[in-house]
């Protein structure tokens, strides 16, 4: 049905938010640079929501596209995080 559908569509946007909420605040507190962060963050909420239309219309592989591109994105920015932590530490 619809609601389990937009059910589990829900689970899976609250999964995907916990880790990239705590990398974008790691992201934040370590200063990091402006135009990347602005650039990685929209990536993220545009691949959010492109992920919700596919998966609200079963397009497939754009929903999986979607998907992985928020992925990359939180691979990035805590990539970025551990860099500028260290960068910090040794520095």
């Amino acid at each position: 049905s619809k609601v389990a559908r937009v059910r589990r569509m829900h689970a899976n946007h609250m999964e995907n938010f916990v880790p990239f909420f705590m990398v974008a605040v790691v992201f934040v507190m370590v200063h990091g640079n402006d135009i990347a962060g602005t650039v990685l963050f929209s990536l993220f909420t545009l691949s959010r929501i492109a992920y919700s239309v596919c998966y609200l219309f079963s397009l497939m592989p754009w929903r999986s596209i979607a998907y992985m591109i928020g992925q990359i994105v939180v691979l990035t920015l805590a990539v970025y995080d551990v860099v500028q932590l260290f960068a910090v530490n040794f520095a």
